[in-house]
């Protein structure tokens, strides 16, 4: 068993230096090392095993099964390359999605000397003492993922839809720091674009319910926020795809202003990317049913603690608590829709028109059923459009005061 580990650490060094393979863990009781390569399509998972080419047959689905959620979460191909050591049998199979191989001390399988070159010299000789060879091939390796590796160029495809949405939000909250020493907070927010109900209803600012979600007008807010967004957006880039992942961003942000539009009052200014993280975070949940990852206790654990903790969160005064919803409802509907997952195939179709109507209804009924317009704050209107003319934008501030002495007067309030 030792002369096998150690055989395996050797081949797992050699992919590792030469071929850019990363260790997923190591050698477990069962004889088992995974290693994953995100430039390798011919094989971008290797199994290194000690179990014999008629086990890891019997494996196979299983294998496969396992692998599925590696893909997913990684975004590379479901292709399988076992490596047995240590077994007499040398009748490899060769599948699509999965091949055996095979090498011992007197035999290495053809394919593997010509897809890895030099294999068969990766094998050193091993000492008597079995125990120091072990140790010697550990440290060896160690001392090889400690090294740092080699930056690529720099392109523009390194950049993904995360990043761009954090560059902006931090754009405009830089607009918004300058901004701020004028006219404080509050119309700041406004002139800026956050959800404020008189100005969506009363100017037909609709555009807000978008903008509203790339604005922060606090440190703390935006720092919680990009923390959250960088790690949150970058799963759901690599198990939906970027593409996927900037509709399930912007289906969240409009579900979540849509909710938080006709749930608040007239005096009310909302904003922030809260309700989109909370979509990705949907998202991942989705995902993580959907792989049944949710059955291994530990990531069960976690869920139900990051949803009891955002629970709380959206409960502090001053959080928009229907704004978390809005954008999770939003998340986990678009998600279900756009997942690969065989378990939610049937459920597809459902979810695509669950999210429209969400967002058609909450739509309509802001546009022509929602009276909830108390609290207004007249005072607060005219600061905002002199905010608009001391920055130049005049014509704006003279249609904005227009037509609010118009919706004024149709909502039975006085502006002046």
């Amino acid at each position: 068993m030792l002369k096998t580990r150690i055989a395996m650490l050797d081949i797992a060094y050699f992919l590792i230096d030469r071929f850019d393979y990363q260790r997923m863990n190591v050698i477990n009781q069962d004889l088992d090392m995974w290693l994953i390569s995100k430039t390798s399509s011919k094989y971008p998972i290797i199994r290194l095993t000690g179990f014999s080419l008629a086990e890891g047959l019997r494996q196979k689905e299983a294998i496969l099964m396992q692998t599925q959620q590696m893909t997913n979460l990684l975004n590379i191909k479901q292709e399988v390359l076992c490596i047995h050591f240590n077994t007499i049998e040398q009748t490899e199979v060769q599948a699509d999605n999965y091949k055996q191989s095979l090498i011992t001390e007197t035999y290495i399988t053809p394919f593997l000397k010509q897809d890895f070159k030099g294999i068969e010299h990766s094998v050193k000789k091993i000492g008597d003492d079995l125990e120091k060879e072990l140790k010697r091939r550990e440290l060896k390796i160690l001392d090889l993922d400690s090294k740092p590796k080699k930056k690529g160029k720099f392109t523009l495809s390194m950049i993904g839809p995360t990043q761009i949405i954090i560059a902006l939000n931090v754009l405009v909250f830089i607009i918004a720091a300058f901004l701020k020493q004028d006219f404080g907070d509050s119309l700041t927010a406004i002139v800026l674009g956050g959800m404020y109900k008189n100005l969506v209803y009363g100017a037909n600012e609709w555009w807000r319910i978008i903008s509203s979600g790339f604005l922060h007008v606090d440190v703390f807010h935006i720092m919680m926020n990009m923390v959250v967004l960088f790690q949150a957006g970058a799963i759901v880039e690599k198990v939906y795809g970027k593409r996927n992942m900037v509709i399930i961003y912007m289906t969240a942000i409009i579900t979540s202003s849509l909710l938080a539009l006709v749930m608040m009052d007239g005096g009310t200014i909302s904003l922030g990317a809260s309700g989109g993280v909370f979509g990705l975070m949907g998202a991942i949940i989705v995902y993580l049913f959907s792989a049944n990852l949710h059955k291994v206790p530990k990531i069960r654990s976690q869920i139900i603690s990051t949803l009891f903790a955002n629970l709380l969160i959206s409960l502090i005064p001053g959080i928009s608590f229907w704004g978390h919803l809005g954008g999770f409802i939003g998340g986990v509907l678009i998600s279900v829709a756009l997942s690969n997952a065989k378990s939610l195939k049937l459920a597809k179709i459902h979810a695509y028109i669950s999210t429209a109507m969400v967002v058609v209804l909450l739509f309509g009924y802001a546009l022509f059923m929602d009276d909830n317009v108390y609290n207004i704050r007249p005072q607060v209107d005219k600061l905002s459009i002199q905010a608009y003319r001391e920055i130049g934008l005049d014509k704006h501030a003279n249609k904005l005061e227009v037509k609010l002495k118009t919706y004024y007067k149709s909502i039975g309030e006085k502006y002046e």
